[in-house]
């Protein structure tokens, strides 16, 4: 996570650090915050927020990574890294339920199943939130209620987090398939298809990236993908073994 002057990384040792972002000097360290923290913190005004597979949800200053008066405990561990908007924090858990927790609160506002673990961090925008999940679904739910407007059944596990283009969701599922949705685009019954779909071949686990209307995909197959969302086809392919492109 990235904000103003600093990085901010969760670290396998159970802290969270802060580094310069020009020269990658320590600025602080936090305590032990859990036994491994695998997961990505977020940030909301002077707060940085970040989720434990122990079921702890901290909040640290981001002057000095001291451990601010709330946090929250679940009885299940988070599976996700949290998500905030509109001083609520969205995080999947390993009970297979997607939760919100207003920040401050003791109890959730609500918690929404699915069929396997939200491991993905949800994205949120204009009240909903878009959840991926291990079921092969694609979720869109109501952040102030819980209510399932939409889902898409992507047929493969949804590891990564879905990315923005405009108006358009990108969500890649782990068998290489990017779907693209028109979040204008009215469900028929909760079920919204895709507008179209690019597939790569090759399995995808990590985060996607996009600029200029470019969507970048590193697979395990160890090559890079660029995808142009609005020809719907792979602009190029770059192997990370020093092979040639194509």
């Amino acid at each position: 996570m990235i904000s103003n002057d600093a990085i901010y990384v969760a670290s396998s040792d159970g802290k969270v650090y802060s580094l310069d972002k020009v020269f990658g000097d320590s600025n602080w360290e936090s305590d032990i915050l859990s036994e491994k923290l695998w997961k990505t913190p977020v940030i909301e005004d002077d707060a940085l927020y970040v989720s434990t597979f122990d079921g702890h949800i901290y909040s640290l200053s981001t002057k000095d990574g001291a451990l601010l008066p709330w946090a929250f405990k679940a009885d299940i561990g988070f599976a996700s890294s949290p998500a905030i908007y509109q001083d609520t924090i969205f995080v999947g858990a390993f009970d297979n339920n997607l939760y919100a927790i207003k920040i401050g609160g003791n109890e959730p506002l609500w918690k929404f199943q699915g069929g396997r673990w939200f491991w993905a961090a949800p994205v949120i925008r204009d009240g909903i939130v878009y959840a991926g999940c291990l079921d092969g679904k694609m979720y869109a739910i109501s952040a102030e209620t819980g209510e399932l407007k939409w889902e898409c059944d992507t047929h493969h596990p949804v590891v990564s987090s879905p990315v923005w283009d405009g108006d358009l969701l990108i969500v890649a599922d782990e068998a290489g398939e990017i779907f693209v949705f028109d979040t204008n685009a009215r469900p028929e019954n909760k079920v919204m298809l895709p507008m179209k779909t690019i597939s790569i071949n090759a399995s995808v686990q990590g985060a996607l990236c996009i600029h200029d209307e470019i969507v970048y995909v590193h697979a395990q197959d160890n090559c890079l993908y660029a995808l142009d969302i609005a020809r719907g086809g792979i602009n190029w392919k770059l192997s990370l073994t020093g092979e040639e492109a194509s």
